[in-house]
């Protein structure tokens, strides 16, 4: 025997919100508007949707691409039904369990009046969970009702699919080989997928394919082999006719690192080189922003690994170094006194230009001195390159050691990333702001 699912039955407004519920003590002088906004609040209380409407479940729980057979959408959807009918089941409990609370509580009032001196608190105590019980037997029936509706809605949707089953419903195994098949059909359609280059035989495919492609050398050094990036460089996104080529070299000084991409840009036929240091965390659309620049040496933001912040890039103000700051983001630098390579593209028209060695860096008595991005941008101004600081590219510099990231902090604040920016970055899992 079927249980029958009890639901309240249906409420009028006067059930819903009263104006004694809210006590001109916590909404002081906005009582009286409140009081006139009654009715309405009333009556919006009750139209509300909680659940999903029969478009929503058509489209959205069962939509072609994900339940694209009708035995597919049937198990989908008597699943979803199933889920709304225990929580009624669930809710009648609850509701039943007030209707008890809400008879103690009237039975206890009743019992401290009859006192030779009541407990004035005490009642009004009472008074406050009595009314809070019964407003909680209103959502109930609210949510009772909502979800009344979205059983109603599925068996709708389930009485038409009935007659269109293939396998029956009495299990859902033998739909689902079928269910697969037709996913991937529609998620690949006329999609041709080749092992390796040399297997293609469409000639459509070989014309387009053996087009000379413009190409951007990505190059982040690393110290130690078993160095990793900050930066997941399978998110970055290539710049239109462009193809990327990730370099990773190691056991190298930096200057020396930097210098052997170089030699390799030029050998190996690069148009650009986007250097990208493995403790830098750069936008997706870094290298989108940089090249839309049109300038042959560009580079973003970003600070270096303390508090305050300040600049790593620096500018020349009278004749005398200084960090970047009262900017505004999207703001271009140009002729930028340094210009460091964590995040820096260089065209390969400037590496022809300088001669070599293209970087070196300095110490005195064992003291960094003079850095090689440093030293590279004293030749580019020499050959008479100004190379651009773009702001609108903000990059985070991560402390790995640590776990500290520093950035603007329009972006970054104890080390936790503005949700703005939370699908900004190139890397899997963004960090949430608190």
């Amino acid at each position: 025997m079927t249980e029958e699912i009890v639901t309240p039955d249906d409420y009028t407004t006067k059930d819903v919100i009263t104006s004694d519920m809210i006590g001109k003590e916590l909404i002081g002088n906005d009582a009286e508007y409140f009081n006139k906004l009654m009715p309405d609040l009333s009556q919006r209380f009750i139209n509300r949707p909680i659940f999903r409407s029969l478009y929503e479940i058509q489209n959205y729980v069962i939509p072609n691409n994900t339940h694209p057979t009708p035995d597919a959408k049937y198990w989908q959807v008597i699943g979803e039904q199933a889920v709304h009918a225990q929580e009624l089941i669930t809710l009648t409990f609850n509701f039943r369990k007030a209707e008890v609370e809400i008879k103690r509580l009237e039975r206890k009032i009743a019992q401290e009046k009859l006192k030779e001196e009541p407990d004035e608190l005490e009642l009004e105590m009472l008074s406050i969970e009595l009314e809070e019980k019964q407003f909680g037997q209103v959502n109930c029936k609210k949510i009772a009702k909502e979800r009344m509706r979205e059983v109603k809605n599925c068996e709708t949707i389930i009485q038409g699919l009935i007659p269109k089953l293939k396998h029956g419903m009495g299990d859902f195994e033998p739909h689902i080989e079928e269910r697969e098949i037709y996913r991937n059909m529609i998620k690949n359609g006329n999609q041709v997928d080749y092992k390796a280059i040399e297997e293609a035989d469409d000639p459509v495919f070989l014309d387009y394919f053996k087009k000379p492609v413009r190409r951007i050398l990505v190059a982040t050094p690393h110290r130690l082999e078993k160095e990793g990036n900050v930066t997941d460089f399978s998110m970055l996104q290539p710049p239109a006719s462009y193809s990327l080529m990730l370099e990773e070299p190691y056991g190298y000084t930096v200057p020396d690192a930097r210098n052997l991409i170089f030699q390799k840009c030029l050998d190996d036929g690069y148009e650009w080189v986007f250097f990208v240091d493995d403790d830098t965390l750069i936008p997706r659309n870094a290298l989108v922003q940089l090249i839309s620049n049109n300038e042959k040496v560009v580079g973003g933001m970003y600070y270096r690994k303390y508090m305050p912040l300040e600049s790593v890039p620096m500018m020349e103000i009278d004749g005398v170094p200084a960090i970047v700051e009262n900017y505004t983001i999207g703001d271009k630098i140009e002729d930028i006194l340094v210009l460091p390579s964590g995040c820096t593209l260089i065209h390969r028209s400037v590496i022809e230009a300088i001669e070599q060695p293209w970087y070196k860096s300095f110490t005195v008595k064992s003291r960094a001195a003079l850095t090689e991005d440093t030293y590279f941008c004293g030749k580019l101004k020499a050959a008479g390159f100004k190379p651009m600081l773009d702001t609108a590219v903000q990059c985070l510099h991560v402390d790995r050691q640590k776990g500290i990231a520093y950035g603007h902090d329009n972006i970054i604040r104890n080390n936790s990333i503005n949700t703005a920016y939370a699908e900004y970055f190139c890397m899997n899992a963004p960090q949430q702001s608190k």
